[in-house]
């Protein structure tokens, strides 16, 4: 038996040991005294001259001595098998101890991405809840430029006519002021280069006087959001003036292949 199954023994296998050990210890030392100094000499003992023969154990002395190390033998097979099969619910239970730990940390991970999505979402839903709403009122200012721009210079208009419009115009600009108080502004597009993320080209004007691909004119203002496009301008994008294909006021020829006539004709 190792030293390591002796220490996981309980008390009661010690103590079935340690009696066999000392059972065995003492028939031993009997048979070493014997056979040193004899047994005294008793009616019926064997003649003076001869050698005095070791006692042996009785047999109920090793029924017993046996009984005991099979008794230790059977704790030490039974403690063996517990300690298996406590090994194996150990491993049992780590295994599911892992498995609880990972499930953790997967819930505590999702949670987490959970709460920044909610917090992405409250925080976009404060700054662009009004989107839809802002789409329509910049339609509605897109109505008053109109009317303004219709009515004309305002210093040829009739006094009355010219407070009607100044009236218009205060209305526009109390509806800019509400819109920029919920992150809208209009952004300028006019001599900028053209930008497909913030632009929508309606048409191309051939042109020396701006630089080919920028923006000559807008058909409708567009809007940003805080910093999301709210709305793309409508403009008018200026293009490369086209080369003329011969000489100004040269005479086409005759016979319209560009080529002189024979001389003589």
């Amino acid at each position: 038996m190792t030293e390591e199954e002796n220490s996981e023994m309980d008390p009661a296998a010690e103590a079935l040991m340690k009696q066999a050990l000392e059972s065995v210890e003492r028939i031993t030392e009997e048979r070493k005294g014997q056979e040193e100094g004899g047994a005294p000499a008793e009616e019926g003992a064997a003649p003076a001259g001869e050698a005095a023969k070791p006692a042996a154990a009785g047999p109920s002395e090793i029924e017993r001595l046996r009984g005991t190390l099979e008794r230790v033998d059977g704790v030490r097979k039974e403690l063996q098998e517990k300690w298996l099969k406590s090994a194996a619910e150990l491993e049992k239970l780590n295994g599911q101890v892992k498995d609880l730990n990972d499930k953790y940390l997967r819930s505590v991970a999702d949670f987490d991405n959970f709460r920044k999505r909610v917090q992405r979402e409250r925080s976009d839903l404060a700054k662009y809840g009004g989107e839809q709403l802002a789409r329509q009122i910049v339609s509605v200012v897109d109505n008053f430029e109109r009317a303004i721009g219709a009515a004309g210079d305002p210093a040829k208009l009739d006094p009355t006519f010219a407070r009607f419009v100044e009236g218009i115009r205060m209305t526009r600009l109390q509806f800019l002021q509400a819109l920029a108080s919920a992150g809208v502004q209009p952004f300028e597009s006019v001599g900028r280069p053209f930008d497909p993320a913030v632009h929508q080209a309606m048409s191309q004007t051939a042109t020396a006087e701006a630089a080919p691909n920028t923006v000559l004119s807008e058909m409708q203002r567009g809007y940003m959001i805080h910093d999301r496009l709210l709305r793309p301008a409508m403009v008018v994008v200026a293009r490369a003036p086209e080369e003329s294909g011969g000489a100004e006021g040269a005479p086409a020829a005759p016979n319209g292949s560009g080529e002189e006539p024979p001389a003589g004709q």
